[in-house]
């Protein structure tokens, strides 16, 4: 390492007096008088040098312009006992690169493009990358800040041993600078506590195990303590608590950052359930089954009517990972069969382009969505975002407004027309039956009218999702515009003759505001009310007697003129309405309406707030629930997973009395809907 630095030391003296000093984007670089460039120096100064980027990419510096290579972390800033992937990224020079990585304390430790290192103190990592000698080799080097995460926690109770009541303890913090962190206690009966210095009375005989959590209130680093049956008391009444609180699998488990693990509690049907992370209750978490994704300490509680139990901890650890970035080399000019390169950001042990390539870059010539998804050394999966490429003279069009036609009963795409000669024709592309894939379903020519009706839609069934492009005179084709999806209305009937209405919502422009309409003729319809743009739900608790028809309607901030090449139109549209939803068309459930065909069971029902839902699914599915108030408000939002006959506990203790409206979503594409009355 000391080698290296004084031979660093030494090609910085020898350069050239008359260099000149160039500052840009990339770097700092010595230009020679002939042009020439001799040293090239990234952001990151090497060796223990200031670096004037601290984020955790750094670009590192090449000699003799043949090999750069950068240095990317999963992350920068840890907890002591936290992995950290390092990875290298070469360009330039020769086509295949060797790795040797070192660190300023440690010396060297690792080769490859990619290691994973638990550092235990704060250092500086580097790496040399090394194309067999074509190319001087190119190095980068990284600082990884390291927070402690053991902070000598202590405490003692007095006193520990009883053999009559009352069973009063006080807890002892004997930990140093108890003061600079926020404290977690737990007393082994399912009670905690938050002070430095707790005192607690127990309230049965037993044996109990006391814990505490430090969390440094800075850096968010936290240690815990466990004395198991560390308190005994007995000479009292006999503890009625018979709750059981364990977490199945125990202990602790490492996952990818974009997965989940099933965490189990001990089934009670007597109990209630809260899962707790970090300390903190988890609202909605109400389920015997939770599925958790972000790294933490987890414990769930059991609550019945006599007492609450908590579990022991369960540690859950995110794999370091990172998502790929997709950049560009090149450009491609239209009207030629050229083609652009894409790369990715950082080297993954296997890659996966949308077009089904499988190396880390690909060579592209047509206009589209391109996304690549990386595989690490941890068999984590990142994908990237979308990489737009247009390999067309012009600019990718976009629709205007998408809605239900009222004089055909359905959808109609808007778009304006861009007076522009190097466009031939539009092209208008509907959702398949397989998310985000589009198929063609129509071709407009450019002296066209600028709007097209899906003759092969059904508004009253769905919702559906359009995109369009264009295409220029050389035939090449946009990339697909952003989506505009239409407004999909469903009613019910409620309590004492009114009705619900649900909608999914429109997509493809911000608006404030929903229009509700209702009308006893469907060529009828007045204005009924208006509500805000994030509630997807109204109940008419007046409706006119016999058939009402309702419908939802947005209206966009820009007006829409579909003319063509012969005719400016007059007609400005910038409303979309959804299906017109009748009541006629409701089957008559009363009060289990889409119940039945689910079997579902909702009991007590009236309650007080805590009520069961009950089925049974033959094939294992995961459900979305969601409960909304009377004003269409969304309150709970719970996911979970089920298979044969399940139970789902609810708690909504907390809030108002009155009629709640329950959606489940399943992952089998059903919905379905109940009511609940807390009283």
């Amino acid at each position: 390492m000391k080698n290296i630095l004084l031979v660093w030391l030494a090609l910085l003296t020898t350069i050239p007096a008359f260099a000149q000093q160039v500052i840009s984007s990339s770097g700092t670089y010595f230009e020679n008088a002939n042009g020439s460039i001799d040293y090239t120096l990234g952001e990151a100064v090497i060796f223990g040098f200031q670096t004037t980027n601290n984020s955790a990419i750094h670009q590192g510096f090449q000699l003799g312009n043949q090999i750069d290579v950068n240095i990317i972390a999963s992350d920068d800033t840890i907890c002591t006992g936290e992995l950290v992937n390092l990875s290298a990224w070469a360009l330039g020079g020769g086509s295949t690169y060797t790795y040797n990585w070192s660190s300023n304390i440690g010396g060297t430790i690792g080769t490859g493009n990619t290691i994973q290192i638990t550092p235990s103190i704060s250092d500086w990592y580097f790496v040399e990358a090394s194309d067999g000698g074509i190319s001087p080799n190119a190095m980068d080097s990284i600082f990884i800040q390291v927070n402690p995460s053991t902070f000598g926690i202590a405490f003692t109770a007095t006193p520990q041993s009883f053999t009559s009541p009352p069973f009063n303890v006080s807890i002892q913090n004997q930990t140093s600078n108890a003061s600079h962190y926020r404290w977690d206690w737990y007393f082994g009966n399912g009670s905690f506590s938050t002070d430095v210095n707790p005192a607690y009375s127990y309230g049965f005989n037993g044996v109990y195990s006391v814990a505490a959590k430090a969390t440094d209130t800075i850096t968010g680093c936290f240690d815990t303590l466990s004395k198991i049956d560390y308190i005994s008391c007995s000479g009292g009444g006999v503890n009625p608590c018979t709750l059981v609180a364990n977490i199945s699998p125990a202990g602790q488990a490492v996952i990818c950052q974009n997965d989940s693990i099933r965490l189990s509690a001990t089934s009670n049907s007597s109990a209630t359930y809260n899962w707790i992370r970090n300390g903190v209750i988890l609202s909605g978490a109400n389920d015997s089954i939770y599925y958790a994704s972000l790294a933490g300490i987890y414990q769930v509680m059991l609550t019945d009517t006599v007492c609450s139990k908590l579990s022991a901890y369960f540690s859950l650890i995110n794999y370091p990972s990172q998502t790929p970035i997709i950049t560009s080399i090149g450009s491609i000019t239209p009207c030629t069969n050229d083609s652009m390169e894409l790369v990715t950001s950082a080297p993954f042990n296997a890659y996966l382009w949308n077009t089904g390539d499988t190396s880390s870059s690909i060579f592209v010539k047509q206009s589209g969505q391109y996304t690549v998804t990386g595989t690490d050394n941890n068999g984590c999966i990142n994908t990237s975002s979308d990489f737009t490429v247009n390999s067309s003279l012009i600019a990718i069009p976009e629709i205007c407004i998408v809605g239900v036609d009222s004089a055909t009963n359905k959808n109609r795409i808007i778009w304006q027309r861009t007076n522009n000669p190097l466009i031939t024709e539009y092209r208008i592309y509907k959702e398949t039956f397989v998310a985000n894939q589009y198929q063609l379903v129509a071709t407009k020519d450019i002296t066209e009218t600028s709007m097209y009706i899906d003759a092969n839609s059904n508004p009253l069934q769905q919702a559906y999702r359009y995109k369009m492009s264009a295409v220029d005179t050389c035939g090449n084709e946009t990339p697909l515009s952003d989506f505009h999806k239409t407004n999909h209305l469903s009613i019910n009937m409620g309590m004492n003759s009114t009705w619900n209405l649900i909608w999914d919502g429109y997509e493809g422009f911000s608006f404030g505001t929903y229009n509700i309409y209702r009308g006893t003729d469907s060529t009828q319809m007045t204005l009924l009310t208006q509500i805000q743009s994030t509630l997807h739900s109204y109940t008419d608790v007046n409706p006119p007697l016999g058939n009402v028809y309702y419908q939802i309607e947005v209206v966009s901030p820009i007006s829409c003129y579909p003319d063509s090449v012969l005719a400016k139109a007059s007609i400005a549209y910038n409303t979309s309405r959804s299906n017109l939803a009748n009541t006629s068309s409701v089957d008559g459930f009363g009060d289990s309406w889409n119940l039945s065909e689910m079997n579902l069971k909702i009991y007590p029902n009236p309650n007080k707030g805590l009520f069961t839902l009950e089925s049974f699914s033959s094939t294992p599915q995961e459900v979305e629930l969601r409960i909304f108030n009377n004003l269409g408000a969304e309150v709970l939002y719970n996911k979970f997973g089920v298979r044969g006959n399940w139970q789902h506990k609810v708690n909504l203790q907390t809030l108002a009395k009155g009629m709640y409206i329950i959606r489940l979503n399943t992952s089998a594409k059903m919905v379905y809907y109940g009511k609940v009355i807390v009283n």
